[in-house]
């Protein structure tokens, strides 16, 4: 549930996905590698990312040449399509951000696994 606001703000790649699936229907994983200007590793991860937080379909073609392709999921969509300063608010709706903590406490937390209140027992 919280890493879907995390990951968009941390993983490397995933706004260069979002953006480049924006307004477009499925295309195929290979042609959307090589319209971002990163590592294709970079990319499939940014991927894969998208699809866990339900951002990103990915379909399997079921013929001659078995083309993954990818597409943005309706919420992908609506998210793609929002100013940037909507996109927290959409999220928590959609039940993938923890209510009550602020963005940094967020990334904090993602990154010690501790809610802000909480304190590390060594």
């Amino acid at each position: 549930m919280l890493d879907s606001l995390v990951a968009l703000d941390k993983k490397a790649g995933t706004l260069e996905v979002l953006i480049s699936l924006y307004g477009k229907d499925a295309v195929p994983v290979t042609e959307l590698c090589r319209s971002i200007p990163l590592e294709r590793a970079t990319s499939m991860r940014a991927i894969r990312v998208l699809q866990k937080i339900g951002l990103v379909s990915e379909v399997d073609s079921h013929r001659f040449p078995f083309r993954k392709t990818v597409s943005l999921s309706p919420l992908g969509a609506r998210l793609a399509s929002a100013p940037v300063i909507e996109w927290e608010s959409i999220l928590f709706t959609q039940g993938l951000v923890t209510p009550g903590l602020k963005t940094h406490d967020s990334i904090s937390s993602h990154r010690t696994g501790l809610h802000a209140t909480q304190t590390p027992r060594f």
